[in-house]
């Protein structure tokens, strides 16, 4: 009888350890998809930041002529801004796309400089731009007299992170009403 009681012991000791382990187990995989969540919602928090702050100084220095973008199409765009410094220095900010795989990954440059990644992961990526009616200005890319007549400009931008049990999306959507416009 003891003997079956020291085996029955071990059984329930083992058990008890399996549920432990499993749990850990289940536990570490939840904090990695919530680690994955939060780094994917980080870089478009970066994204977002940097975008923002460029284009809210669109048409801010005091030299260049109309129009201030000039490139306006539905995955890129380049514009004039002013040094933060100088306000009679103009800036050329440029964001492109380039694809990577299934994802794409957004760079910006300055005056023709060297490119830095803001965005990737990006699985869509565009830009829209309304006259100061509201109204849709299309074909992109835009020409020079549809060009002239931005006064605002609509971002979407979507980044997708799949990790082995979970697929995170983050979604940025926002329109800039530049003043300088």
């Amino acid at each position: 009888m003891a003997f079956l009681d020291i085996i029955q012991s071990y059984v329930i000791k083992g058990v008890i350890i399996l549920i432990i382990l499993q749990v850990m187990i289940t536990l570490q995989g939840t904090l990695i998809q919530q680690n994955d969540r939060s780094r994917i919602e980080q870089e478009m928090f970066i994204l977002s930041a940097i975008f923002s702050a460029d284009i809210r100084c669109v048409g801010s220095d005091t030299v260049s002529a109309k129009p201030y973008f000039l490139i306006a199409a539905a995955d890129s765009t380049t514009f004039i801004i002013s040094d933060s410094i100088n306000f009679a220095i103009p800036i050329q900010v440029r964001y492109f796309l380039t694809k990577s795989g299934t994802s794409s990954i957004l760079f910006r440059s300055i005056n023709a400089g060297n490119a830095l990644n803001v965005g990737q992961n990006l699985t869509y990526f565009q830009l829209s731009y309304y006259d100061d009616t509201g109204n849709l200005l299309t074909p992109l890319p835009l020409s020079y007299t549809d060009r002239t007549k931005i006064k605002s400009i609509s971002v979407t931008a979507q980044m997708t992170k799949a990790t082995m049990t979970d697929t995170s999306i983050t979604v940025w959507q926002m329109r800039f009403f530049p003043q300088n416009l």
